[in-house]
Order: C-alpha cells, then sequence, then structure tokens
C-alpha cells in the first residue's frame, strides 16, 4: 500500500485477494482476522518527499460497485484536504484546495454554486439564463483553476469552504 501511495494518484480499490496478490502475506492475515471485505486507498497530494493516502475500509462486501467506490473515496478525501486547508492544519500547499475559490469569477462561482447543488448543466443553463454551452465552458474553466478533473472534486471544494 505504501509502495502504491508513493508512486500513483489513482485510487486502489481492493479486496484481500488483491491484496494477497501484491505479496503482503502478513498483511494479508491480519485482513483477513479483522474482518474487512475491501476498501480503497486514495493517494493525496503531499509536500515534496512526503506521500499521504486515505484509506476506507468495508466489513460487509458488494455495498457499492469498485468504480463508484474509488470515486466516492476521492471526492470524501478531497473534501477533508480542502477543509484541512481551510482551517489551516496543512503543512504543504495544494493548488486545489478552497483557498483557489478566489480565482474564480462571479459567474464561474454561481456556476459552480449550483453544481454543488447537484444540478446538471442544463439545469444550471434554465436557472442563469444562459446557454448551456457557455456553462460548460465556464465549468471547465472551473476545473482547470482549482486544478481538478471532475465536477464533484470541483464541488467537494466548494462545499469544505
Amino acid at each position: 500500500m505504501l509502495r502504491y501511495t508513493r508512486t500513483q494518484t489513482s485510487p486502489l480499490v481492493w479486496t484481500p485477494k488483491v491484496i494477497a496478490g501484491m505479496g503482503a502475506p502478513a498483511y494479508t492475515e491480519m485482513i483477513s482476522t479483522i474482518g474487512i471485505k475491501g476498501g480503497a486507498t486514495i493517494p493525496l497530494p503531499a509536500a515534496e518527499g512526503k506521500f499521504s493516502a486515505i484509506t476506507f475500509l468495508a466489513f460487509r462486501p458488494g455495498i457499492l460497485p469498485p468504480d463508484q467506490v474509488g470515486a466516492l473515496s476521492k471526492v470524501i478525501g478531497y473534501t477533508a484536504l480542502s477543509r484541512l486547508d481551510h482551517l489551516g492544519k496543512l503543512s504543504f500547499r495544494k493548488t486545489a484546495t478552497s483557498g483557489r475559490l478566489d480565482s474564480l469569477s462571479g459567474k464561474q462561482r454561481h456556476i459552480l454554486h449550483w453544481v454543488a447543488s447537484g444540478k446538471t448543466n442544463l439545469e444550471i443553463a434554465i436557472i442563469l439564463n444562459i446557454p448551456q454551452k457557455q456553462v460548460g465552458y465556464h465549468l471547465s474553466k472551473i476545473l482547470q483553476k482549482l486544478g481538478v478533473t471532475t465536477r464533484i472534486q470541483a464541488a467537494a471544494i466548494y462545499a469544505a469552504r
């Protein structure tokens, strides 16, 4: 897990079988003994020369499909990072934190508010009385300014402000 965290940026959704394949028998035995059915490890940004991750454990199998576990875990991880940054508790500065919200224009903040409220691009276009393509354009600029790749990550940063 530590090796994965240092070298990867995407979430690792795992099961005891995946862990067993990593060649860590003591870790595999511990997972089996405790009754862990699976989990997700999400590498998080860290200061140069350091690494950080958040791991979620499942004690019941099959609650969410693996692709949803990874996405949900990543949102929770980014939300935690953003909140810690907002509270001044990070030992490093991450480019995609709530502090970057000040780089957004008023219209971009307004669109991000509606994104965080769960609205689709079409719904936002209707609410703001602007073309749907304009919402998409602004959303792409929001993601770029916040340094994230999904609207869910942007919404998490907004929610953690």
